[in-house]
């Protein structure tokens, strides 16, 4: 049998939404031609997170990665079912947060923030950038994900972390409107209150 060849460039995915009514998603190679996974995450009220990701261009596909993050956890699971490899992705730091992980070659990696919003990967202990997700805040278009091929047969894990930080930073981008809204309305009920007082 012969040998897979590895790549000698860069491995490019497109990352697009499937609506602006669902928070499903598609991954697609680099000619934006193959779809490669479609990406199902549910509603959840209580707000934890069950995101699957099926090969091909429907939820009919196999299960290929799963991501799961509890309510009360800040921590994602990463499940990939091809490698039969499960990791954890675990933030850190305070103001520069970065998203700590172990790849299935035993070593530390860790998504971290760079240039306007992007997110670049990084292998420790060397600190050579591996990966980078160029995002694009695009209605449609997340953004397109270049891994190195020195990891490409750890590729899917880096998908699969690249959209669980994104989307950690996107629940707590809401949360934090989210406070600052309650904040404000407290804010104005206060005055009105303190005018009714007046008058």
């Amino acid at each position: 049998m012969a040998q897979i060849q590895p790549p000698t460039t860069d491995l490019i995915y497109h990352i697009y939404r499937t609506s602006l009514f669902s928070r499903d998603s598609k991954i697609t190679t680099s000619d934006k031609t193959e779809q490669l996974f479609h990406i199902e995450f549910p509603f959840s009220f209580i707000g934890g997170w069950n995101i699957t990701f099926h090969w091909g261009a429907d939820k009919e596909g196999m299960v290929a990665l799963q991501i799961k993050k509890p309510v009360f956890n800040w921590s994602m699971e990463i499940t990939d079912h091809i490698a039969n490899y499960k990791t954890i992705v675990v933030p850190t730091g305070m103001f520069k947060k970065k998203f700590v992980f172990h790849g299935p070659d035993g070593k530390e990696y860790a998504w971290k923030p760079c240039g306007m919003g992007d997110l670049k990967l990084l292998s420790y202990p060397e600190k050579t950038q591996v990966a980078l997700y160029d995002r694009k805040f695009a209605i449609s278009k997340k953004g397109t994900l270049a891994v190195s091929p020195t990891v490409y047969q750890m590729a899917n894990m880096i998908i699969a972390t690249a959209f669980a930080v994104e989307e950690w930073e996107r629940e707590q981008a809401a949360k934090r409107s989210n406070e600052q809204e309650r904040q404000r309305r407290m804010r104005a009920q206060r005055r009105m209150r303190a005018q009714r007082r007046h008058h």
